[in-house]
């Protein structure tokens, strides 16, 4: 399967304009497989930095109610935050990568969640 410039170009620009390329490219540029399926892992990637921070805080505040050992452990659940940005960063440049090679390789970690996003 040979990928066009266009597309390459679609798919790149998913993973560099975060959230307005991706849903340009699935509102109006469907038929393009390619260029859809980078633009649905850019988002999951973009859901996942929204998520990691507020189910973070969340817990924490949950969890700094426990007397003595709330905070501490609050404040230590952060690395796993920081563990999330690092993997999310690390499939931010495989994607780049992977779309300027015109290959369709799921990001690691999230990017098998991107089949839920609807066509």
């Amino acid at each position: 399967m040979t990928i066009g410039n266009n597309s390459r170009i679609l798919a790149l620009l998913s993973y560099i304009l975060l959230i307005v390329a991706p849903l340009y490219i699935l509102l109006f540029r469907r038929t393009d497989r390619f260029a859809v399926f980078h633009a649905r892992q850019s988002l999951v990637l973009v859901a996942a930095a929204i998520i990691a921070p507020a189910a973070w805080y969340v817990v924490a505040w949950l969890i700094m109610w426990i007397p003595e050992v709330g905070g501490p452990l609050g404040l230590g659940l952060f690395s796993a935050v920081l563990a999330a940005y690092i993997a999310i960063v690390f499939g931010w440049v495989r994607g780049l990568f992977d779309s300027l090679r015109a290959e369709q390789r799921s990001v690691p970690l999230f990017g098998d969640w991107a089949r839920y996003i609807p066509l």
